[in-house]
């Protein structure tokens, strides 16, 4: 009977607190871009035409492949404005359409799906980092939820612990917080000791971006405590040693950081997530180089790019590559690392992800530049802003142009010494 009256007491809270929450976006919240374009309209139509609806469903669920899209709308059907305001629309319309899926997909007994396409808006949402939207897709689901009578404490757990993921990708890690600690009261009423080893994880790493590590520690050994009382997951065991490594490398204890990140490898290899192993991989490298084994932590960055590679995860990889640079200033394995540029540099041109390019000829730059390799530096940086204007991004083109303006002056200075 305690536990029944604690449940009822949480969903009263989930619901104050949602309900709080929708009012502060309502007053607050930012609106898109998207949202006020006046390509709104002009764009709906042209979506109907037999050859952009199956491009628009393809873009829907996978933001990058956008190029042909664009393209006919800009040649079939004349709509003119840079791609990066095509794109902000599109996306707007493309959550539109998920968001009413969602709501038709709704049944009290059958939510699932409606979870399902409700993330794919989300991802729609954040490749336009249009954070507003992506936390109202939430609260709307939670709003038809509450449409059809006393939602399913199940879909609360699920919608509330996709915020605080939501907002922990954001950075609003206390905000996130809250969420976390909601999910979790609804979570203790039916003892489900999965969720809690979940929400504990995400409340952990929540802590570590906060610096409070003591309190992330006791999150992620709470954790651990929920996952020995119930079934085995070798996903969240992961999570948990990985979590616990990096508060221990943030509390100074290096050895025991270490070993925990060795722990995490070897429940990973065999069933863990590989986010998770080249997470491990990664925080792996940071330890050894704080150890002063720089070929070492090389090594390990190597392996969580290699990670990246066999999950194709294109942006992954490339964060890493700039990581591996900063190591390799440091132990001077320039080859190792070019061959690691030149092959990702070959999977873009494959899978014809071309707007990553300049990330990766700036990337290849840097190292020239350290190389002493000026002119190959400058090279490289003429291509990516070749690229940049292409692809419309102002921001990174007046970057690029400002260091190809530094560079051509080295390079005269190193010419005409004074």
């Amino acid at each position: 009977m305690m536990e029944n009256s604690n449940g009822n007491n949480g969903e009263g809270k989930v619901l104050n607190f949602i309900e709080a929450r929708r009012k502060l976006m309502e007053e607050h919240g930012t609106t898109s871009r998207g949202a006020r374009s006046p390509l709104l309209e002009p764009i709906r139509k042209a979506l109907k035409a037999p050859a952009n609806a199956p491009l628009f469903d393809s873009f829907i669920h996978a933001p990058d492949s956008n190029y042909d899209l664009i393209r006919n709308l800009v040649e079939d059907h004349d709509i003119q404005a840079p791609a990066k305001e095509i794109f902000q629309a599109l996306a707007h319309l493309g959550i539109e359409k998920l968001l009413n899926e969602a709501r038709e997909q709704y049944r009290p007994d059958f939510w699932r799906q409606s979870v399902d396409t409700a993330r794919a808006a989300t991802r729609l949402a954040i490749a336009v980092s249009d954070w507003s939207s992506a936390e109202k897709i939430w609260l709307k689901l939670e709003e038809r939820a509450i449409e059809n009578g006393s939602p399913d404490p199940k879909l609360q757990q699920q919608v509330l612990f996709e915020l605080g993921a939501l907002l922990t990708r954001r950075g609003e890690h206390d905000s996130a917080t809250e969420y976390y600690l909601l999910c979790e009261t609804l979570a203790r009423a039916d003892n489900d000791l999965s969720r809690l080893a979940s929400i504990r994880i995400q409340l952990g790493g929540a802590f570590l971006e906060l610096k409070q590590s003591d309190e992330a520690l006791r999150c992620f050994q709470m954790a651990d405590d929920y996952l020995r009382e119930g079934a085995p997951d070798k996903t969240l065991a992961a999570d948990i040693a990985l979590g616990a490594a990096i508060a221990h490398a943030q509390m100074g204890d290096l050895e025991q950081a270490l070993s925990g990140l060795e722990r995490s490898l070897e429940i990973s290899a065999n069933g863990g997530a590989p986010a998770t192993r080249a997470a491990a991989f990664f925080h792996r490298s940071r330890v050894l180089g704080a150890l002063g084994r720089n070929s070492d932590a090389f090594d390990s960055l190597a392996s969580a790019i290699g990670v990246a590679r066999e999950d194709d995860n294109l942006d992954s990889r490339i964060t890493l590559l700039y990581e591996l640079f900063d190591v390799c200033v440091e132990c001077g394995r320039w080859g190792d690392f070019f061959l690691e540029l030149l092959s990702c540099m070959d999977r873009v041109h494959a899978a014809e992800q071309f707007r990553l390019l300049g990330s990766l000829l700036v990337l290849s730059a840097k190292a020239n530049s350290e190389r002493g390799l000026l002119h190959l530096a400058l090279r490289n940086l003429e291509e990516a802003a070749y690229l940049y204007n292409a692809y419309e991004d102002a921001d990174r083109f007046e970057e690029v142009n400002h260091a190809i303006e530094r560079l051509r002056a080295e390079i005269s200075k190193q010419k005409n010494p004074s």
